[in-house]
């Protein structure tokens, strides 16, 4: 039975899409074809960021670039805010760590400047549970 079901398995492997590309990601880059330079295709770039922060990090952080540069540009802070934090997760998962405090210390500080408590105290924990993963206890209790 089991030698049944390994069979079946490799004949309709050919049929797995080959692309990492999800139907979600197809219909955002779609619609960031047509977008014009404005924080909509800041909202855009962020969601094509975290569509593919788990199967592709390298393209999330393209987009995430994108989007920090362009909110950057129009003055668009909580656009900047969720770039910076697309940024870091992505890095995080290419273990590059130090860029990913990196761009989690600055998304802290945009949202420090912004006074955005509840922000703040998120972009705090994420920090916090990034030093402690690599065996920063101290920074990560400060």
């Amino acid at each position: 039975m089991h030698r049944i079901w390994s069979s079946c398995f490799f004949l309709f492997l050919p049929a797995l899409p080959l692309s990492a590309q999800t139907p979600r990601a197809d219909s955002l880059s779609r619609e960031l074809m047509r977008a014009k330079e404005d924080t909509n295709k800041v909202v855009l770039l962020n969601e094509l960021s975290r569509e593919y922060s788990g199967i592709s990090p390298a393209k999330a952080i393209v987009y995430a670039d994108q989007a920090n540069t362009l909110a950057d540009r129009l003055k668009y802070s909580s656009g900047q805010v969720n770039a910076l934090i697309r940024l870091s997760d992505a890095y995080w998962a290419q273990d590059e760590h130090a860029a990913a405090i990196e761009f989690a210390s600055r998304a802290l500080a945009l949202r420090e400047k912004r006074q955005d408590s509840l922000g703040m105290a998120a972009s705090l924990n994420n920090l916090g549970i990034f030093y402690r993963k690599i065996g920063k206890y101290e920074k990560a209790l400060n």
